[in-house]
């Protein structure tokens, strides 16, 4: 769904199912390349302005009908939101911003955002006018700068323009993934702090596969671990490297500060 299809819907109690307000505006950050809260107005006819704002967090889920909230306690004034959302700079908005790729090809302007229904409202792609005044749609992750008036993204970018929104799905899948020059991701999001052992201990290294002894489950040292070779669209460990031999990723029964531990099939003895 677009952000024009946010504006106008009701605000709705997910404890109460009461319409408790509706949606005025949205409040974007285009440095983030994120939906960061909404603007508000009364429900019924001739409604005024609401003085609350609804930060993104505190949004349950964004619908094709309504914005769902726990309750009424998650509209604030704006003194009491997050920093983000009241000191949002309102100058700031990129509609109307020219898309240009880095390489001084202009592939239209910015009509709208791009919101997966469902979510708290992660923006995944602009909408834009095309230079031929057709509509089409490209995916965040090109986003490369926002200068105020104009977006630029990468050159790759203008092989990724989608006529519609389930063909931005699919590019937005495509343009993450693993190349040989960088490792993409949909937003950035996706970083997050190392939460359990595992995690502290990839952190820390003791994880890393390159430059490991390589053991087999016989207790045989095969060698160290010069490489590894990935699937490049999903990230999938394929091969290991261990000098001129390549091992399946399948062989490798663990991995530790150690050595990486392979299976016998892998013991030359």
């Amino acid at each position: 769904m677009t952000a024009n299809q946010i504006r106008g819907l009701p605000v709705v109690t997910v404890g109460g199912g009461e319409d408790i307000a509706e949606v005025r505006d949205v409040i974007y950050s285009p440095e983030a390349g994120a939906l960061i809260g909404v603007t508000l107005n009364q429900r019924g006819f001739l409604a005024g302005r609401r003085k609350e704002v609804l930060a993104a967090v505190s949004i349950h889920a964004i619908g094709e009908h309504a914005v769902m909230v726990t309750d009424e306690g998650a509209l604030v004034l704006p003194a009491e939101a997050p920093e983000e959302v009241s000191g949002a700079d309102s100058s700031r908005n990129v509609l109307g911003n020219d898309v240009l790729t880095d390489g001084g090809v202009s592939l239209g302007t910015v009509a709208d955002l791009a919101v997966v229904a469902g979510t708290s409202g992660e923006v995944v792609g602009y909408q834009i006018i095309k230079p031929d005044g057709g509509s089409g749609y490209i995916p965040l992750p090109a986003q490369l700068a926002v200068s105020g008036v104009a977006l630029v993204v990468p050159a790759l970018t203008e092989d990724f323009v989608r006529d519609d929104l389930v063909g931005l799905g699919a590019a937005v899948e495509a343009l993450s993934g693993f190349g040989p020059d960088a490792i993409m991701v949909n937003h950035e999001s996706g970083l997050r702090e190392a939460t359990d052992e595992m995690d502290h201990r990839a952190v820390d290294g003791a994880l890393e596969l390159i430059g490991k002894r390589a053991l087999t489950e016989l207790g045989n040292e095969i060698g160290t671990i010069d490489d590894v070779e990935f699937d490049p669209v999903d990230g999938t460990l394929e091969v290991l490297l261990v000098g001129k031999q390549k091992h399946p990723a399948t062989t490798l029964l663990g991995n530790g500060s150690y050595a990486a531990v392979l299976d016998r099939s892998t013991d030359p003895a």
